[in-house]
């Protein structure tokens, strides 16, 4: 697949605010999750929060907060894609929204380039601070080993903050730099009824796609640092894919590429994005 680049405004918007990118979103991605990261650089997912560390007498599980509005983000468009190389990511978020994309590719590959853009985006977060106080109160769950071992071995994060949305809109264009005019009906027939396809009044090229149930496109993590199985503090998550293992579902820095055959690498400098809200909220404990 092709990556993102420095220059995208989405990717440049979703990185000043500290997340890291959903490459191909999904339903169930959510704050409290915990991954740990692999020696290959990559995360998997491991559990809940609550799974992982008993809590204490005192403070509870964090509560999360949930459809928060992020008018920033709302309809911030991609730069062009080349169809031959990122076509396949519309089918990814079709299938994430619940459609099928099978021969939804070839009524784009007609065209040269597409752009996305993201609608109704809103924000599930957990403060970093609950995080810490509830740390503070809880231990490692006591039937655990292998994750005792990675928490031991700082290797444990947990997601604090999610973007998500049920709405994406593409605009597709010709060799020569003219609109695509893309059939409706036969675009809807191909992704079925559980996502509403409709075409912009202004535009043939220009189709919005919308879902029953949100999927995530970006999120933040922070590191959780132990000693001794002690909770000492919590530290900024660094570039990396979440490998969810069901199917070829990953998360992605800007810098991550991942292709067909499900392998991974990190390029360049911007690989080592940190999330910076949660990051700065550790380095000030």
């Amino acid at each position: 697949m092709g990556r993102r680049h420095r220059g995208d405004p989405l990717v440049s918007v979703l990185k000043d605010r500290g997340y890291l990118i959903v490459r191909l979103p999904r339903g169930d991605i959510a704050p409290l999750l915990l991954i740990r990261k692999g020696d290959d650089g990559n995360f998997e997912r491991v559990g809940q929060l609550a799974d992982g560390f008993v809590p204490g007498e005192d403070i509870a599980v964090p509560a999360v907060r949930s459809d928060i509005p992020v008018a920033d983000l709302d309809g911030k468009r991609t730069s062009d894609l080349e169809v031959g190389a990122d076509v396949d990511l519309i089918g990814s978020l079709v299938g994430a929204l619940g459609g099928s994309d099978i021969g939804l590719e070839a009524q784009y590959r007609q065209g040269s380039k597409f752009s996305l853009s993201i609608h109704n985006v809103r924000e599930d977060a957990v403060d970093p601070l609950d995080i810490d106080q509830y740390l503070v109160d809880a231990k490692v769950h006591p039937k655990t080993r292998a994750f005792a071992q990675w928490v031991e071995d700082d290797k444990i994060y947990v997601i604090i903050s999610i973007l998500k949305s049920d709405q994406f809109v593409t605009e597709a264009t010709k060799e020569d730099g003219q609109a695509l005019k893309l059939e409706v009906p036969v675009i809807q027939n191909i992704v079925g009824g559980e996502v509403a396809v409709q075409r912009s009044a202004s535009s043939e090229s220009v189709l919005t796609y919308k879902g029953k149930v949100p999927v995530t496109f970006g999120f933040q993590a922070v590191q959780l640092i132990f000693r001794d199985q002690l909770y000492r503090t919590l530290g900024p998550a660094r570039g990396g894919a979440l490998d969810v293992r069901d199917q070829l579902n990953w998360l992605q820095s800007e810098e991550v590429r991942v292709d067909v055959e499900g392998e991974s690498t990190l390029e360049g400098d911007e690989a080592g994005a940190t999330t910076s809200e949660a990051g700065n909220a550790a380095q000030g404990d």
